[in-house]
């Protein structure tokens, strides 16, 4: 089943690809196939809900690069719940998946995009502690680095993220950092609000 999942979100997901006008694309990649009878669609659970935010909404307008007609609107929600269900697939069937969101789209940013994509995989069906495990012991086993990274224990180097809530209790407690260790240096509340100060003023031109 997990599979015809996987088939069917690469199906979907390449909809513009195939809705593309053929003079947009090279004859040669685009060589007529013979038709054939479409198999049937398998069915597919609902995804799971997705957490509301954690933060409220920015109030005002929606900037006028961010806004989108609403059949584009409606389309990559459909895409996006097609992505949550074969992630949940993918893990059911056993699958190691890593966290890392990409830092090259709009709206990304390295860091604070990963308290999103830890919820979107809880969203997807993984528990909490699964969803912190694809961005801790995952990537460690997948460097080779299990044996002295990935968790927090005796001997083992890591940087720690000291929160003020549970993340088991609800994955987006991620986003409730009282304080953070970086290669052995203390970064409290105090300084890390300087940090973040700094970070906004420079990213808003003020620097």
């Amino acid at each position: 089943m997990a599979f015809g999942f996987i088939k069917k979100i690469f199906s979907f997901g390449n909809k513009e690809v195939e809705e593309r006008p053929a003079d947009d694309a090279p004859a040669a990649l685009t060589p007529p196939q013979p038709a054939e009878a479409a198999p049937s669609a398998p069915v597919l659970p609902d995804p799971a809900p997705v957490p509301p935010p954690a933060e409220a909404p920015v109030e005002g307008p929606v900037p006028e690069f961010l806004r989108r007609p609403a059949e584009e609107a409606a389309y990559y929600s459909d895409l996006l719940d097609w992505r949550r269900v074969t992630v949940g697939a993918m893990a059911e069937a056993g699958v190691r998946l890593l966290a890392g969101t990409d830092s090259v789209g709009p709206g990304l940013f390295p860091g604070f995009s990963l308290h999103f994509e830890l919820e979107q995989l809880v969203a997807s069906g993984l528990t909490p502690l699964r969803a912190l495990q694809c961005a801790t012991l995952e990537p460690a086993r997948f460097l080779g680095r299990e044996d002295w990274a990935g968790t927090v224990e005796e001997c083992r180097v890591a940087d720690l993220l000291i929160l003020d809530a549970d993340p088991l209790a609800d994955i987006r407690n991620t986003q409730r950092i009282h304080a953070v260790v970086v290669d052995g240096y203390y970064l409290g509340p105090d300084e890390r609000k300087r940090l973040l100060a700094t970070v906004q003023e420079i990213a808003g031109g003020d620097r």
